[in-house]
């Protein structure tokens, strides 16, 4: 879910930096302001970890080192501007890091056993996988280890490129 929420925010965060109409402009950065609040909502790590990534590849790609700032202030900020279970939320995410924290947060350590524990089917099948829905819906918690799953190397290997070359069109765009 987080991964569409961010999704949606980078596109209308695109859309703003491009934008000259004042009152759209002022009619995404509240949609922007709404999508940001859902995301912090949802409490999830990897959320908080991919928008910060996106908004420092964005930075990076568009040469808007401002951008970067902008995510600094607000990593600075955070602790003292953010809900309590938020920012809680925001510096477990260290924990998570191998040799950095105490202990791993219990949903970390849920995902990696999970995935241990799926290794073994990605043997049995490596080119072409089980197919798709043979796993629970929610079950497997990597989008990447269950495509890898569901359609084998040769499906991670055509998703990949078709990933990529969304990535160029839009370049190119």
């Amino acid at each position: 879910y987080g991964g569409y929420l961010i999704f949606h925010l980078l596109l209308a965060f695109g859309l703003w930096l491009e934008c000259r109409h004042a009152m759209l402009k002022m009619g995404l950065l509240v949609f922007m302001a709404v999508l940001f609040y859902v995301v912090l909502s949802t409490l999830s790590r990897g959320s908080f970890v991919g928008l910060g990534a996106a908004m420092v590849f964005m930075s990076v790609l568009l040469g808007n080192w401002r951008i970067l700032l902008g995510v600094l202030v607000f990593l600075a900020l955070a602790p003292i501007a953010l809900h309590s279970d938020v920012s809680s939320r925001l510096s477990s995410i260290v924990d998570v890091l191998p040799g950095t924290g105490t202990a791993a947060p219990t949903s970390w350590q849920s995902k990696t056993s999970t995935w241990a524990a799926l290794a073994q089917d990605i043997y049995k099948y490596p080119l072409f996988g089980q197919g798709m829905g043979r796993y629970p819906f929610g079950w497997v918690d990597s989008e990447y280890v269950k495509v890898l799953l569901e359609v084998g190397f040769v499906g991670l290997f055509v998703w990949t490129w078709w990933i990529l070359g969304m990535w160029m069109i839009s370049r190119r765009n």
